[in-house]
């Protein structure tokens, strides 16, 4: 007995654990989803979800060793000891055939082979008796083992409705996993449409013009500061992830290129986020120059829906005025420009923080909760956790940032990301719907 005692499992057994547990899983992961708004997040160590490491401390590495390891009385009718699983390895006859279970005891108390020792019990391990002889030789290794399980779960069946129904449970679905992965092939993955412009040819890009391709979005962000823990480019992560999966929710959409020179400031004197080493700024006219030409060529190369989504305060009056421009110049034509400021300004984000009992201070306006929470799931890499602080640990004018970055998660993150895309497509169905009635 060694704890490589466990690689000698035999394959029936891989089977009914991957069949089985895959179930489980799929039930309690399907319902958690179900029932709550966040992800659900495994609290690991060493990547190894937390109670089942700790299982493995005190009970799954000691069972095949010499360690007589035992639990509370009450403990183990849940759980199975060391000691209870090193019986299954004992020679004697009235150990035969006991303590089956993996982690929890339940399931021998109900098929009816829990053995409970109620002191160290001295063991000898082995097959025991004539039984030893039977297994010698690879076939009969493999093979025997079908056999006296058969032979067992009949007499098993014979004593109880219960345990007869449990028995053709497990016989099912392990018979379904192996005929679905014997039977059933397994898909060809098809490969996922780029839907990025900078990562298309231009002959790709004509190509899916051709086949319906003729919406798109120009998101723009900004390179400013967010305080010492953000990352410049904290927008421009932001907004290229999420216009990808807006991209991809409203169908036959493909994404420009990530504008990141926005209005941030004066340069002379400095104002606003120009203040801060790093940041970049073009004035209003040249921002609004560069959507106007962005949207221009777009309309040249077949695209007739075209999205502005700012992901920053600064960029929204400039893309709606532009949007305003070119519709009003473009009027008799089948080609419209949409200010998409739903993404930014009507997403539900801060109520939805208030409602999980946030104030108005921890939320912020600025590198506080809802972008460091977003940049966790976009670029984690493009925090600094040290950095973390109440308003940045000083006055906005000092530190650059409003609200509280220690309240973030990534649970909060992925809620407040879904919310964006959400209120996006929202608005971009509405548009569509009142595009659909126009007069030709």
């Amino acid at each position: 007995m060694t704890p490589i005692t466990v690689y000698r499992m035999h394959p029936i057994d891989d089977i009914f654990a991957l069949s089985c547990s895959g179930v489980l899983n799929g039930l309690v992961l399907g319902t958690f989803s179900y029932f709550f708004d966040n992800p659900l997040t495994l609290v690991t160590v060493l990547r190894l979800n937390l109670f089942v490491f700790g299982f493995y401390i005190i009970g799954y590495n000691l069972r095949h060793s010499h360690v007589w390891l035992d639990y509370s009385a009450r403990l183990k009718t849940v759980l199975i000891s060391p000691a209870q699983h090193q019986i299954h390895h004992s020679s004697d006859p009235k150990h035969f055939d006991r303590n089956f279970g993996f982690m929890f005891s339940f399931w021998d108390r109900m098929l009816g082979s829990l053995y409970i020792p109620e002191k160290q019990e001295q063991l000898n391990f082995g097959l025991g008796g004539e039984e030893h002889e039977d297994y010698r030789g690879l076939f009969r290794l493999y093979f025997l083992p079908f056999k006296k399980s058969a032979q067992l779960m009949t007499k098993v069946a014979e004593q109880s409705p219960l345990k007869k129904a449990a028995i053709y449970l497990c016989m099912a679905l392990a018979l379904s996993y192996v005929l679905y992965d014997a039977l059933v092939p397994e898909p060809p993955k098809a490969p996922i449409q780029k839907v990025h412009l900078e990562q298309l040819t231009w002959t790709e890009t004509h190509a899916l013009v051709k086949k319906g391709y003729r919406s798109i979005i120009v998101p723009t962000g900004g390179t400013e500061q967010n305080g010492p823990h953000m990352v410049l480019g904290k927008h421009n992560y932001i907004v290229r992830y999420t216009s990808e999966k807006i991209a991809r929710e409203i169908k036959n959409t493909l994404v420009a290129p990530v504008i990141a020179y926005v209005p941030e400031g004066e340069t002379t004197p400095p104002t606003q986020h120009m203040k801060f080493t790093g940041t970049l700024s073009v004035s209003e006219d040249v921002f609004s120059q560069l959507l106007e030409q962005t949207a221009r060529s777009l309309k040249v190369h077949g695209f007739d829906t075209i999205y502005f989504i700012g992901d920053s305060y600064w960029n929204q009056e400039s893309q709606r005025k532009v949007a305003e421009k070119l519709n009003k110049e473009w009027a008799n034509e089948n080609v419209r420009v949409f200010h998409l400021g739903d993404y930014y300004g009507r997403n539900g984000q801060k109520e939805w923080l208030q409602s999980k009992g946030e104030s108005e201070g921890s939320i912020g306006g600025h590198a506080g909760i809802r972008d460091t929470s977003e940049l966790m799931i976009v670029y984690p890499g493009g925090l600094r956790p040290d950095q973390l602080e109440l308003h940045g640990g000083s006055e906005f004018n000092q530190s650059g940032v409003h609200g509280d970055p220690r309240r973030a998660s990534k649970q909060r993150g992925q809620k407040l990301l879904q919310m964006k895309i959400y209120a996006a497509c929202r608005q971009i169905r509405a548009l569509k719907q009142s595009r659909n009635q126009e007069p030709n």
